[in-house]
């Protein structure tokens, strides 16, 4: 009967440690999985709209967004759509006044 027990209690924290392990974002701290979604998907949007932007000032204000969307949002998925769209079009504004 202790013999069950102990399987089932070390069963139990092998699972607890299999599903602790995995890295999540937190606010301030992203993944870098939750990073590259976003900066994919800033750059998607970015070359998609009917702006005069090189590819250097895209990646600049990409990664402008990307540092803001960190310190404000969770995760990549807490980050909707239309809230990095807001982020990149004041990135966009403050690259496209640099030299």
């Amino acid at each position: 009967m202790y013999n069950k027990l102990y399987q089932c209690l070390a069963l139990l924290v092998l699972l607890c440690l299999s599903t602790a392990c995995e890295p999540t974002s937190t606010q301030g701290k992203w993944i870098p999985q939750d990073k590259q979604q976003f900066l994919k998907f800033c750059k998607e949007s970015r070359k998609n709209k009917n702006i005069q932007l090189s590819g250097q000032q895209i990646d600049r204000v990409c990664h402008c967004a990307l540092k803001q969307a960190i310190k404000t949002y969770e995760s990549f998925e807490a980050a909707n759509a239309d809230s990095i769209r807001q982020i990149g079009t004041t990135c966009v504004d403050e690259i496209s006044k640099m030299p």
